[in-house]
């Protein structure tokens, strides 16, 4: 018994040596452990120091303005007299041809014979629609002379044509209307020896509303008469010449007002604050001679400005162009009022036989007539009816006349429409065949020459054909560096690298020992095409004697260097949503010893290079700052820092 409980009590110390034991040693040894676990992290000092802010890139070098040589036809390259870096004189030989026609000028030519032939077609079109005898000779003359009149002008003669034949249609129904009323009157009268007194009454009933309805129709036709004059009156006119004159009296009115008017214009825009009376100057001056016509129709000229001579001599111009229309107005409407007179007079005439008739009528209803009396009536309404009849046979006549007229007219202004259209076709038919003409002779010429020579003194920078190449018309077959021309290279940077160079800044080379004297020069920086928002172009001259395009150069340009008081290296500096910050370590003592943290500190970035960054920030300037770590860092977590 005893035996047992000594062994378990051995049993028990010996576990709890061992616990301890374990338990003394990962306290000994946790800070080692948890130290593996953290993220390894490279710091640096924060420093102050210079910075020179460059940019870097590279470029292709580009002739300035190279000449593109292009062969205008396919041939086959025979031999190739130069290569790419040789110097040409112009007029030297590039490529020698073979000499056979190219397929250009095959081309041409079949395209010359369908041209010739379309401009045959439509010239014979064009004879045939003059010989077709359906164009008056006068429209023909007026082609061919290219006298070719206005659309308003072609309107208003078919308007006129127009309101000819309405006219004569109703002059006609007039005469025909003047007929009837002849007929009941000379039924009246056939008939007056054997009424009654109910039948003589309903005669006169009958005579008297004839008279009435001749009466009216007498008002009316005087109204229009009395219409037509009182137009001519109020225009001022009694014949087309007056009414031409008048358009040409305007135009002449309007042509000065509007040089007046042109004048004041000038004068405004040299000296907006100007006086009359400080430019005009004294009689004699041209400018005195012509504002002394606006003097005399504005009073108090003298103290204007050029503004307000401006504003009324716009004004002034502005009632002459109205005045001009409405001449022209006149002017065109003149003819048809005169017809409108004609027709108004015929018809006032012959309301004014009817009413005489019909008073006649009833009179002879009214005291009776005679034999005698009834046989001199009836003889003046048989010589009415045959003067009526006679009118109407004419204007029968006039409105055929007149209808063939409006189709001829209609037919004229549709046909010299027609020859004026088919005349500019062959006018351009006649232009594409001498173009083509002068394509062959080109051709022709190219042809007979098989040698294509420089056409100006340089540098050949590339050729772009090999001998027994065939050429392809429109593309470069060679580029010549003009002699005396530079070249040129660009980089691409963004916006904000930018701001940091000027042009006139001279850029440095990269391998500079390796070229000759070269020289590159920032002259321009412009928008990149590519990413116009968010890049600039910094185009560059390039010089030297080793400068050739298709040259591959690097190259760094920036402002000189600057002195700052916190500078870190370029790793440092991180960005997030809220802006640019660098991680600094913070220690902080424990039983165990030193624990390191990060910590997050905003900046702005001042200036930088290739490797550092200068930034301003709420900093002392001996800080630790985090470069790299083995792990992702977040501030406020623990690092361990390297050995």
């Amino acid at each position: 018994m005893n035996e047992k409980t000594t062994k378990r009590r051995e049993w028990v110390k010996n576990a709890a040596i061992i616990f301890l034991s374990v338990m003394l040693v990962l306290t000994f040894f946790s800070n080692t452990i948890m130290n593996y676990s953290l993220p390894e992290v490279a710091t640096q000092y924060v420093q102050s120091g210079s910075i020179t802010a460059k940019i870097r890139g590279t470029g292709t070098v580009e002739a300035s303005d190279p000449y593109n040589m292009i062969i205008n036809d396919t041939r086959v390259i025979e031999s190739v007299a130069v290569k790419a870096g040789d110097d040409v004189e112009k007029g030297d030989t590039i490529f020698v041809l073979e000499n056979k026609e190219s397929e250009e000028l095959k081309a041409a030519r079949e395209e010359l014979i369908t041209l010739e032939t379309a401009l045959d077609n439509a010239i014979l079109a064009y004879e045939t629609k003059i010989l077709d005898g359906t164009l008056s000779a006068g429209t023909i003359a007026g082609v061919q002379s290219g006298n070719i009149e206005s659309a308003s002008t072609a309107q208003a003669r078919v308007q006129a044509a127009k309101d000819k034949v309405t006219n004569l249609e109703n002059t006609k129904a007039g005469y025909e209307a003047s007929l009837a009323n002849l007929a009941s009157q000379e039924a009246l009268l056939e008939n007056n020896s054997t009424y009654d007194a109910a039948t003589k009454e309903a005669a006169l009933n009958s005579a008297n509303l004839q008279l009435r309805s001749a009466q009216a129709q007498l008002e009316t036709a005087s109204a229009q008469v009395d219409s037509v004059q009182a137009w001519f009156n109020e225009n001022g006119v009694k014949t087309q010449a007056e009414a031409n004159q008048k358009v040409l009296d305007a135009q002449t009115a309007m042509d000065l007002a509007k040089m007046l008017m042109d004048n004041a214009k000038a004068k405004l825009d040299g000296d907006p604050n100007g006086s009359f009376t400080a430019v005009v100057g004294e009689p004699g001056n041209p400018d005195y001679d012509s504002y002394m016509q606006l003097k005399a129709m504005f009073d108090g000229l003298e103290g204007l400005t050029w503004q307000n001579i401006y504003d009324l001599k716009k004004a002034a111009y502005d009632n002459e162009v109205l005045k001009h229309k409405a001449a022209e107005n006149i002017a065109k409407n003149f003819a048809a009022k005169q017809r409108d007179l004609s027709s108004a007079q015929a018809a006032k005439a012959s309301a004014e036989q009817q009413v005489a008739s019909c008073n006649a009528t009833i009179e002879n209803l009214n005291a009776g007539t005679t034999s005698t009396d009834l046989a001199a009536q009836k003889k003046s309404i048989a010589d009415q009816k045959a003067q009526l009849n006679a009118a109407i046979a004419k204007t029968d006549t006039e409105i055929t006349v007149a209808k063939a007229e409006q189709t001829q007219i209609l037919t004229d202004v549709a046909g010299e429409l027609n020859l004026d259209s088919q005349n500019a076709e062959i006018a351009r038919a006649r232009e594409k065949v001498n173009e083509k003409k002068e394509q062959i002779t080109k051709l022709e010429e190219e042809q007979n020459n098989p040698v294509v020579t420089a056409p100006v003194s340089g540098k050949i920078t590339s050729l772009s054909y090999a001998a027994g190449e065939t050429t392809k018309p429109g593309e470069n077959a060679a580029v010549i560096q003009v002699a005396g021309k530079g070249f040129s290279l660009s980089i691409s940077v963004t916006n904000e690298q930018a701001k940091k160079v000027s042009p006139g800044d001279v850029a440095e080379l990269q391998n500079s020992w390796y070229y000759n004297d070269m020289q590159i020069t920032l002259t321009a920086i412009k928008p990149d095409t590519s990413n116009p928002s968010q890049n600039k172009l910094l185009v560059f001259d390039v010089t030297g004697e080793d400068v050739t395009a298709g040259q591959s150069l690097s190259i760094s340009v920036g402002q000189k260097s600057a002195n700052y008081d916190l500078i870190v290296p370029n790793s440092a500096i991180r960005e997030d949503k809220n802006g640019k910050f660098i991680l600094i370590v913070e220690s902080k003592s424990s039983p165990l010893g030193n624990r390191y943290f990060a910590t997050r500190v905003d900046v702005e970035a001042l200036a930088s290079d290739d490797t550092q960054t200068a930034i301003s920030g709420a900093l002392y300037g001996y800080e630790y700052v985090i470069t790299t770590a083995t792990k992702p860092v977040e501030a406020g977590k623990q690092v361990r820092l390297t050995d």
